[in-house]
């Protein structure tokens, strides 16, 4: 049998666990499971996270960089800040359409973590994406295409909620909408607030 390494093998692990935190939730997250899930003993699992919140604190960290860095990535090759707005709205949409433990991770079982470390990623992960979201709706201020008289920080908390919002409706919903359908009118009705 060959052996898999380390990074393989956290990456199955991971995956397994945000399988298990789409399906439900924090509650589900036993390491046991986990270690079932991929064919694994649980030493062999502890080998690579020694506890539960090592493992969430790992998924956090993929998350940031999927989510937060793919996301500026590909915002990036647009210039005019409204369609870099659109494109995060649709990029998130798709990505958490893809990922339905994300939004678990991020909104709701959140907030159930006692561990510092864990909670202070999420603030990390969250106050990046404000920023950059700020940022662009400074530039889009300062070039006309957004009113001016708007709080930028402010908006970047509604585009924020209008995407939370949804997520969790179409989480409690069972899935039974689509985000990308839903995306086109949401878009429409927040470019009537900022123009």
């Amino acid at each position: 049998m060959t052996r898999i390494d380390s990074a393989t093998r956290k990456a199955q692990i991971t995956e397994a666990a945000m399988e298990i935190l789409s399906e439900g939730g924090c509650k589900d997250l036993v390491m046991v499971k986990i270690a079932k899930r991929i064919g694994i003993t649980d030493a062999a699992l502890y080998k690579h996270f020694k506890t539960k919140n090592d493992m969430l604190l790992f998924m956090l960290e993929r998350i940031e960089e999927t989510m937060v860095t793919r996301l500026i990535e590909n915002t990036n090759k647009y210039s005019d800040s409204k369609e870099k707005l659109r494109s995060i709205l649709s990029y998130q949409f798709n990505f958490i359409q893809k990922n339905k433990s994300i939004p678990r991770i991020l909104f709701s079982e959140a907030l159930q973590f006692k561990d510092d470390k864990l909670k202070n990623k999420i603030n990390n992960i969250l106050t990046s994406y404000k920023k950059y979201l700020i940022k662009i709706l400074q530039t889009a201020q300062n070039n006309g295409n957004i009113r001016p008289d708007l709080n930028s920080e402010a908006v970047a908390i509604i585009f924020m909620g209008m995407i939370q919002s949804t997520v969790i409706l179409w989480n409690l919903m069972n899935y039974s909408f689509s985000l990308k359908d839903r995306e086109a009118v949401l878009w429409e009705e927040f470019s009537k607030i900022i123009e």
